[in-house]
């Protein structure tokens, strides 16, 4: 950091009162004005107070010119700094976008994951159902085929037990015809011919 403290005006060389006494001198009246015009000219200096980076601090004075270059190195450096820090906070963004893209991207595969889980399961327990449904055909194959039942039940009106051997292709066929006789039907049980 470097700041102006002052900017005064002093002189290069002799000063201009100095140069018309020596010209009075040597020359009388025209002496006093050329040594006005040949006095030292005023040049502006600047005295600027700095600190460093450590902390520690210094007051020098220089010309403007070396301070504008003094100035102008700091802005430099500053600008750098600031596009440094700037890099940076981007960067540490991006890492964070590809932080929160990595926990969503495990997030969805989770999801995928326990979706095709729930689809296997469900897949599974469809098979087993289809395998109990084909071991209840196989245990009823009896039914599927011609032949006779033995349909228990009770008359409609008169509330008598009643059983009567019904043919049939199948339980269910035997208990239709049961029931279109005016019998509720309790109970239908094939009859198996030895074979």
């Amino acid at each position: 950091m470097a700041e102006i403290v002052t900017e005064e005006m002093i002189a290069d060389g002799p000063s201009s009162a100095g140069m018309a006494a020596l010209g009075a001198i040597l020359a009388g009246p025209v002496g006093i004005l050329a040594g006005l015009a040949l006095g030292g000219k005023q040049k502006k200096e600047i005295a600027f107070a700095a600190q460093f980076k450590d902390g520690r601090n210094f007051v020098g004075t220089t010309s403007p010119e070396t301070f504008r270059l003094i100035k102008s190195a700091l802005l430099e450096a500053q600008s750098k700094r600031a596009n440094a820090e700037a890099v940076e906070k981007e960067k540490a963004a991006k890492r964070k976008e590809a932080e929160a893209k990595a926990h969503l991207d495990e997030a969805n595969r989770e999801k995928r994951d326990a979706r095709k889980k729930a689809q296997a399961n469900a897949q599974r327990e469809e098979v087993i159902e289809q395998e109990n449904v084909a071991k209840k055909k196989k245990a009823n194959k009896v039914d599927e085929a011609l032949g006779e039942y033995v349909v228990i039940g009770v008359k409609e009106r008169s509330g008598d037990d009643v059983e009567i051997t019904v043919e049939a292709k199948s339980s269910a066929n035997a208990k239709v015809k049961a029931e279109l006789k005016g019998i509720i039907v309790m109970e239908v049980i094939p009859i198996v011919k030895p074979v």
